[in-house]
């Protein structure tokens, strides 16, 4: 399942990941807060959990010279996947002489 931020839409939908509400808190904190508990592949834009199954993700990393509405629109991720187990898994590998 994908959820995606609807910046449109009010009142918004909260997804919360740990207690972590992850559209309205800084990409670098969820981040972090993940970091500390889990093994995570990260970009700057888009996150994975693969222990979870979970991925985060945003269109851009707004730059300091942003200003208010695209550091307010691209701070925190926009869109979240939760898949069944193992979808972040690498392929297992054929065992030799098969």
């Amino acid at each position: 399942m994908e959820i995606f931020r609807d910046f449109d839409t009010r009142p918004g939908a909260r997804v919360l990941l740990l207690g972590m509400d992850v559209f309205s808190m800084s990409a670098e904190r969820v981040v972090e807060v993940l970091r500390e508990r889990f093994e995570i592949e990260e970009d700057g834009y888009s996150c994975t959990v693969p222990e979870l199954s979970i991925g985060l993700g945003r269109p851009m990393v707004p730059d300091q010279d942003a200003d208010e509405e695209e550091r307010e629109r691209y701070t925190c991720f926009d869109n979240v996947l939760v898949a069944g187990s193992g979808y972040y898994a690498p392929p297992s590998m054929p065992e030799a002489g098969q």
